[in-house]
């Protein structure tokens, strides 16, 4: 017998040539079914396959021409599909030699296994062990965690459904054909349905080769989570805090599970810096440790007169609950120290520790929780320490709830110690719901805020404190009323309130009053009348009252859901003295009118607002709201707050976004508000961006002049990662960000 033929890389027959044209030739003659028979009872009679794969069944499906040789167990067919285990192999031709059950398909091959589906211009296939090989192949691979494929490219795959081996690769998210950025893999290895392992890994952009990696994981399990972007270019940035810096994050391994990470950077204030962070799965735990070294050589910027290197350790383990493990435990510890270069001695110092436990099951919970602080900075003593219980228990309809708060700190020589409580039961029958409640827990020196220059500011403490509340049932109400909601409440308690010049001491007090929302009356047409009541009366120990009353009435016209049209009047009055300056506030007579309108449609959102106060008989506020998008790309925004009576703006947002082509946008970005002591505006939002999008990434250069920064954004639009930023985000939010127009109303006048 002559020596088979070499086709493609893999030997396809025992014949020096395929069968004779004359073969092929009575077989087109044959009847299709008469053909697709005899192809049949040919692969029952020359298939053997051993082990494992003799139980897995062959499906072949013949859609053009089959000739089949039962004396050479030589077939031949066109546009074939055919499928063994999780394997499915289509092409336009197939020669196949069944003795040695070895198969050839060639035109336009197209391979759909676990891990994707690829295409190539020919393919081998072992009938009796799965392996294969795919010539010219193509391939698009879904990350697990990926919003978008990734695309690869190898002039050779070869083997398994279990196991694929790919040499010389290309990858990329954007197309084959003229991708912005590719990554050559000189080595991968994927197991289908768990991960992909790349070696030796070159990120080229454009054709400039700029980045190389050792290694790099993919997780192709749906069930993952993907930690981060497994191509990450240099972050480049600029601060106030740390000058010019490039930083770079190698992500060797992906998997949210076993995420692992090395950093190096080189700061222009701090010098150079190399850190690394590994998360390592232990059963149903995560570990996660890292470490880091920052170089701080002298710097006449920072004072510092020597290198003083800084070495940090951090550690974390997650222990989420489980149906047979219901409790949740998370540690975290952080080591730091800096080591001025002409002492062996550590200078600063601190060491960090953070405990938490949770329990749940059957509505009982506990939770525990410590912090300690321990170190020296800028030459002082550190401590901190501090420790939290709490627990919870449901019975039927009561809620029990109890805690306590330690607080232990080092403010130069003075040592401070706190110790507070609180509990409460909580129950709701039917209509009805009670609260007792009691603790204190508010203490001057840890609690206490203050608005420096002014006394705008007050705690309230509490113990005990008794509270009972009936909700008419809706059915109660007319048909017109049913959407009402009315309360009854009485409560009753010891009470104090903290002030600029000390606190007010205990003092005994009770609360009797009912509050009514949700009502709705529907008018003729889009008109409807919406009404609110409150009224009740407090009762204090030294003899003091305080007796109030109110209601607000709001006539909405609403067309359509794209407009919206409200006229507010609000009515409030007190009669008597009240001891606490916060019951003074809430409760003060008011009497005012307000006007809101608001359209949203299409690329246009616009508002407006104005409060006029009937009481003091002027206009106090006026704000408004105008956006418009055009595409996605074209955006103009303004809106703002004007204080009348002070003749003030007190906070003006704007937005500017234009395109510079196709693919460039600009978009800038500004917010001001008035400072703390209510006489200057102040910058809380200010950015200017130039981005770059493509199908495949978006790149960006961002100034942000409020932090005084400059950063690099990056971002592969395939992975669900935030993008790179060198630099921090905006602190304040735009007034564009908000749901709607009484929202933006909200945060202008609180």
């Amino acid at each position: 017998m002559a020596q088979g033929e070499h086709r493609g890389g893999a030997t396809v027959g025992p014949r020096a040539s395929p069968p004779a044209p004359g073969r092929r030739g009575r077989a087109s003659q044959a009847s299709r079914w008469l053909a697709a028979l005899a192809l049949l009872f040919g692969l029952l009679a020359g298939l053997v396959l051993p082990g494992e794969a003799a139980s897995t069944p062959l499906r072949l499906r013949v859609n053009g021409e089959a000739s089949y040789d039962p004396h050479t167990q030589w077939l031949v067919a066109t546009d074939v599909h055919f499928g063994h285990g999780a394997i499915t192999i289509e092409a336009q031709a197939l020669e196949a030699d069944l003795a040695r059950q070895e198969a050839l398909f060639t035109g336009q091959v197209r391979l759909e296994t676990e891990s994707g589906h690829w295409q190539g211009a020919w393919l081998t296939y072992n009938l009796a062990t799965g392996a294969f090989v795919l010539g010219e192949g193509e391939a698009e691979l879904q990350p697990a965690g990926a919003s978008g494929s990734l695309r690869l490219q190898a002039p050779r795959v070869e083997g398994t459904v279990a196991h694929i081996h790919i040499g010389g690769a290309t990858l990329t998210t954007c197309g084959l054909d003229h991708p912005e950025y590719h990554v050559r893999a000189r080595e991968i290895e994927i197991w289908p349905g768990e991960v992909m392992v790349l070696r030796h890994v070159v990120y080229v952009e454009g054709a400039i080769p700029l980045l190389y990696w050792p290694r790099v994981t993919i997780s192709l399990d749906p069930d993952d989570e993907m930690g981060t972007s497994p191509f990450q270019p240099p972050e480049v940035g600029w601060t106030e805090e740390d000058g010019w810096y490039i930083r770079m994050a190698y992500a060797y391994d992906t998997r949210a599970d076993r995420l692992g990470l090395l950093h190096v950077g080189y700061h222009q204030f701090s010098g150079w810096g190399l850190g690394v962070t590994q998360r390592v799965p232990l059963g149903p735990a995560s570990w996660t440790v890292g470490a880091d070294w920052l170089q701080n050589p002298p710097s006449e910027v920072k004072g510092r007169e020597e290198a003083e290197p800084r070495y940090r350790l951090r550690t974390r383990i997650d222990l989420p609950a489980a149906a047979n493990w219901p409790v949740e435990a998370v540690y975290a510890g952080t080591y730091w120290e800096t080591r001025p270069a002409s002492t062996s001695q550590r200078a600063d110092w601190a060491l960090e520790h953070d405990l938490a436990l949770t329990y749940r099951q059957d509505g009982t919970s506990v939770g525990v929780r410590g912090h300690q602080e321990r170190g020296r900075e800028e030459g002082e003593a550190l401590l901190k320490e501090g420790a939290d219980l709490s627990l919870g228990q449901e019975l039927g309809p009561l809620r029990l709830s109890a805690g306590t708060q330690g607080r232990r700190w080092q403010k130069g020589a003075d040592l401070h110690q706190y110790l507070g409580y609180q509990g409460a039961v909580e129950g709701r029958w039917g209509s009805w719901d009670a609260a007792l409640r009691g603790g204190w827990t508010l203490h001057s020196q840890i609690l206490q805020y203050k608005i420096p220059g002014t006394n705008a500011w007050t705690r309230f403490g509490r113990a005990p404190e008794g509270e009972l509340g009936y909700t008419l049932p809706a059915r109660l109400w007319p048909q017109p009323l049913q959407g009402t909601r009315l309360r009854l409440f009485t409560q009753a308690g010891r009470y104090q309130e903290e002030r600029a010049d000390g606190p007010t001491g205990w003092l005994e007090g009770a609360h009797l009053g009912f509050r009514s929302s949700g009502t709705r009356l529907p008018l003729a047409g889009p008109w409807s009348l919406g009404l609110s009541t409150w009224a009740g009366q407090w009762w204090y120990e030294t003899a003091e009252e305080l007796l109030y009353a109110g209601s607000t009435w709001t006539l909405q016209y609403r067309p359509s859901a794209a407009f919206t049209g409200e006229l507010r009047y609000t009515i409030q009055d007190a009669w008597g003295e009240t001891p606490f300056h916060a019951h003074t506030e809430a409760w003060k007579a008011r009497e005012r009118l307000e006007l809101l309108l608001e359209a949203r449609r299409g690329a246009l959102w616009a508002g407006t607002f104005a409060r006029y106060d009937l009481l003091e008989d002027e206009l106090t506020d006026l704000a408004g709201l105008v956006q418009v998008s055009l595409g996605e790309k074209v955006t103009v925004g303004a809106a703002g707050h004007y204080d009348v009576p002070d003749q003030t703006w007190t906070r003006y947002d704007a937005i500017l976004a234009l395109p510079l082509g196709e693919r460039w946008a600009v978009q800038g970005e500004v917010a001001y508000a008035l400072d703390e002591d209510e006489t200057t505006l102040g910058a809380l939002l200010g950015q200017l961006s130039l981005t770059y999008t493509s199908d495949c990434r978006t790149v960006g250069l961002r100034f942000d002049v409020v932090n005084k920064a400059i950063w690099l954004e990056y971002h592969l639009n395939a992975f669900p990662t935030t993008p790179l930023q060198l630099g921090w985000e905006a602190e304040a939010s735009s007034l564009f960000q908000l749901p709607n127009m009484r929202a933006v109303v909200q945060e202008v006048t609180s």
